[in-house]
């Protein structure tokens, strides 16, 4: 805990398909979401935001296909780690409750390949559409209010 590693620790153990300790304060999965949130909420979406704010400020002369290849990169890589959060989570509830007598479908995620994979294809699919539009939101939000106090506070 002094080197602040725990989370790696328990990531790395969640990936690996490690068992849980009776004593585990926190499980693995949990660390794992928790991590993947934090990268979302810290990098990926104010990242997003910050590109869309330029694209929308730039003339059209000044936007190239590389600034536009970046902004939909970062928002297939939100929506990638938004759809393999869902993924991970809906994995190892299934596994958790997987018990003699049960369906083997917990929730959404099949138990074929081709389902899983057309789980995780949909969720960044409509991952990334929500992120978008939200990112989109944002940055409208934010270029509009920097051209309201440049109008009516510097003359």
């Amino acid at each position: 805990a002094a080197t602040c590693m725990a989370p790696a620790v328990a990531t790395y153990r969640f990936v690996v398909g490690a068992e849980v300790g009776q004593g585990a304060l926190i499980e693995p999965v949990f660390v794992y979401a928790m991590v993947k949130m934090v990268e979302l909420g810290g990098e990926s979406i104010p990242e997003s935001v910050l590109q869309a704010s330029v694209l929308l400020n730039a003339d059209k002369a000044d936007v190239t296909y590389l600034s536009i290849i970046s902004f939909a990169g970062s928002l297939l890589a939100a929506g990638a780690l938004v759809a393999d959060l869902n993924y991970t989570t809906e994995s190892s509830r299934m596994k958790e409750q997987q018990t003699p007598g049960m369906h083997p479908l917990y929730g959404f995620l099949r138990t074929s390949l081709l389902g899983q994979v057309a789980f995780f294809v949909s969720a960044w699919g409509f991952a990334t559409a929500y992120l978008a539009s939200s990112v989109f939101a944002l940055a409208t939000m934010l270029v509009s209010s920097l051209w309201l106090v440049g109008i009516c506070i510097i003359p």
